[in-house]
């Protein structure tokens, strides 16, 4: 039945004009940003697309969906047309005197994507959520791959479970975006999300998305991984090869345990021990002096109950520590993370 229905969307995607797919994007982007488009239209295609408009029926979000895609395929081809820095200065010269013609090339070059992205990792997460849970899931895996792992692993924890996997499907397929197309969602960012508000392979793809995933918590890690194991069991395997969890201390080298706890206040290492199992008590308590180890120990068999939450909270805190030291090269982590 779904592949009828995805038929059905593909065949009517299909059977529209270039004109009615113009039209649809125009409307489905919204008012402000749709007016930036339509201003460069000359009359004839002003006519063309209030007709369309007046005699569109209803879209149904999958074949929205399908039009959104087939235009990011497009932008990702690539476009006949290349400008430069040179072209910018001849187009603003004679109408501008020089000096303003420089300051305008200077805010012009500033506000390019390496100045958008760092401000927008800066960005609450809850906004970023609330911006790209309404679009599509391609345009959110481009954005999430460009921030910072804490803000990207905010935003998806935030999302419903069946667009979460899907973005992070996407996200470990990734391409790369022409710089027209980067240009364009950079412009629509800083305009609706920052206004207001004060990729280099496969293997770079399979790290962030680790970064990611290294920030959720368990049960969103594994649902997440399943999503994608069930499309792309090797990419699955090689990203699984870059998480740690808090359990998986029990796989570090003996060395990289003491070096690992020698870093660890030990009111730390009790409250993530409450909820630990054995072998990764165990584990952890081979990496800490004898007096701290009877010290723990005691705590743990006559201390005060802890909550949920800051167990899970302490443990993150070491985990990440133990990614933090890998990426330092104080100590190898060797093992993945296990369903």
């Amino acid at each position: 039945m779904a592949t009828d229905d995805s038929s059905s969307d593909l065949n009517r995607m299909q059977r529209l004009s270039g004109v009615e797919k113009a039209t649809i994007l125009l409307l489905a982007m919204g008012k402000p940003l749709a007016d930036r488009i339509v201003k460069r239209f000359d009359s004839d295609e002003l006519k063309r697309v209030a007709s369309s408009a007046s005699t569109l029926r209803t879209v149904e979000r999958p074949v929205l969906d399908r039009i959104v895609d087939d235009l990011v395929k497009q932008l990702e081809v690539g476009i006949g047309l290349v400008a430069t820095p040179g072209q910018a200065q001849e187009l603003i010269s004679g109408v501008v005197s020089e000096e303003d013609a420089a300051q305008i090339l200077e805010t012009v070059n500033g506000s390019s994507g390496k100045t958008l992205w760092p401000r927008l990792s800066r960005t609450p997460g809850a906004n970023v959520a609330k911006f790209l849970m309404q679009e599509n899931s391609q345009t959110v895996a481009y954005v999430l791959s460009m921030v910072a792992p804490d803000l990207a692993a905010s935003v998806v924890a935030q999302m419903p479970a069946a667009q979460r996997n899907s973005v992070m499907r996407r996200m470990l397929a990734l391409k790369p975006m022409t710089d027209a197309a980067a240009a364009l969602l950079e412009e629509i960012l800083a305009e609706n999300l920052l206004s207001g508000v004060t990729s280099d392979g496969d293997t770079n793809l399979q790290a962030k998305l680790a970064s990611v995933l290294n920030k959720l918590e368990k049960q969103q890690m594994d649902e997440a991984l399943k999503s994608i194991e069930a499309v792309n069991p090797k990419g699955a395997k090689l990203v699984r090869g870059l998480l740690f969890v808090f359990d998986d201390i029990v796989k570090l080298a003996p060395e990289a345990r003491a070096k690992l706890f020698d870093e660890v206040p030990s009111e730390v290492t009790i409250m993530a021990l409450k909820d630990a199992q054995p072998e990764v008590v165990e584990a952890a308590l081979g990496g800490v002096s004898s007096r701290a180890r009877r010290m723990i120990e005691q705590e743990l068999t006559g201390g005060a109950p802890a909550t949920k939450k800051d167990v899970q909270k302490a443990q993150r805190w070491i985990a990440d520590l133990v990614l933090d030291m890998a990426d330092r090269g104080l100590i190898e982590i060797g093992g993945s993370h296990d369903e």
